[in-house]
C-alpha cells in the first residue's frame, strides 16, 4: 500500500487483512519514521496478519524497485497493489509555480507509472488507485491535484483495456 501510513492506507490495510491478505506492506516516504507509524503497524498486527512498514517514495523508481526486490526475496508473492499515495497542495491555478504542480503530480502520475512498470508481467489480483472526486468535479485550489487524479482514472481505464486488473476509485 503506497501512502500506507496515512489514514486511507490504514483503512485499506484493515480491509485487505479482513479479506485474506497474508502479509501487508505499508510504504510511505518516511516509513517507520512517519508520525504514528509504529502504532498503526501494531494495531494492524493485532488483527493477526504480519505488517511491514518501509520507507519508499512511490515516485522514485529505484526506491520502489528495491522494495519490490525485497518483497520477492522475503515475503509472500506480490498479488495486490493499493496506490494511496498523494499530495494535495492547495492554491489557485494562477498562483501555482511549476515546482508546486510537480510536487502534487509526482505521487499520482510518476508513482502510477513506476508501479505500472514494476508490476508489468506479474499476475496481480488487483491494482487499485485511490483517486478523488476532484478528478471529475475539480475543486477550489485543487487544480494540480485534480489533474493527477484524472491521470490515475484514465490510466486505470487503459490498463483494463489491456486486460490488467486495475481500477481507480474516486473518493468523495
Amino acid at each position: 500500500i503506497t501512502g500506507g501510513t496515512g489514514w486511507v492506507g490504514r483503512l485499506a490495510a484493515r480491509w485487505l487483512m479482513v479479506h485474506g491478505a497474508e502479509h501487508v506492506v505499508l510504504t510511505s516516504r518516511q516509513g517507520q519514521a512517519a508520525p504514528g507509524a509504529a502504532e498503526i503497524a501494531d494495531s494492524l498486527r493485532a488483527l493477526g496478519v504480519p505488517v511491514t512498514v518501509v520507507a519508499a517514495d512511490v515516485g522514485d523508481r529505484a526506491s520502489m524497485a528495491a522494495l519490490v526486490e525485497r518483497i520477492d526475496a522475503e515475503l509472500p508473492p506480490l498479488r495486490v497493489v493499493f496506490h494511496a499515495a498523494g499530495a494535495a497542495g492547495s492554491a489557485p491555478i494562477r498562483d501555482l509555480e511549476s515546482a508546486d504542480i510537480a510536487s502534487v503530480l509526482r505521487p499520482k502520475v510518476d508513482g502510477t507509472l513506476v508501479l505500472e512498470e514494476l508490476t508489468r508481467g506479474r499476475e496481480l489480483d488487483a491494482l487499485v488507485c485511490f483517486s478523488s472526486i476532484s478528478a471529475l468535479w475539480g475543486g477550489a485550489g485543487l487544480g494540480a491535484y485534480a489533474a493527477g487524479n484524472a491521470f490515475e482514472d484514465a490510466w486505470a481505464q487503459k490498463q483494463r483495456l489491456l486486460g490488467r486488473p486495475a481500477v481507480s476509485i474516486n473518493w468523495g
